[in-house]
């Protein structure tokens, strides 16, 4: 009586297994989609292409920093736009900026990446250096999934400095 009820608990979880592979199938393809869209989006943000980066950038982005050895730092999508024409000197005010080997990654790992529904996340980390000797920068990203592409809603980052032209 004992084994007949672990087969038939066994059978029933197997067939939960087969029942959710369209739907496992269907996120793994999501999630290689984001990964995709991420790895572009690091490359353009490494090679400085500016309008690249932009049209990853949802209308609704919102940028949020915490620095430790600074303030709260958020920015919308405009305010990106300018820090990154600022970085490239292409800033209409000529102002100082970091300059872009302080915003290039030595290295960057992608720890973890998830999609639910038509939103995706990502865990990362790069290694900048930002004038003070290399550091460990944390990112939490925020995607949306609109209509062929994925767009970064959020971008959420913990690092230890600013860079020195700040």
């Amino acid at each position: 009586m004992k084994m007949q009820i672990i087969k038939k608990l066994w059978l029933l979880f197997l067939l939960g297994l087969t029942t959710n592979i369209p739907a496992l199938a269907q996120n793994s393809k999501d999630t290689m989609s984001l990964k995709n869209a991420v790895n572009k989006f690091i490359q353009a943000v490494d090679s400085g292409k500016i309008e690249d980066v932009i049209a990853f950038y949802d209308d609704d982005f919102k940028s949020i920093r915490v620095v430790d050895e600074g303030p709260l730092i958020k920015m919308d999508r405009q305010q990106m736009i300018y820090f990154w024409k600022m970085i490239t000197s292409k800033n209409p005010s000529g102002g100082a900026g970091p300059n872009r080997q302080q915003i290039i990654a030595q290295n960057t790992t992608i720890h973890y990446t998830e999609v639910t529904g038509d939103t995706g996340y990502t865990l990362m980390t790069r290694i900048k250096n930002f004038g003070s000797g290399p550091e460990t920068v944390f990112y939490n990203l925020v995607w949306h999934f609109t209509g062929n592409h994925w767009q970064l809603v959020r971008e959420i980052v913990h690092q230890h400095t600013l860079p020195k032209a700040f």
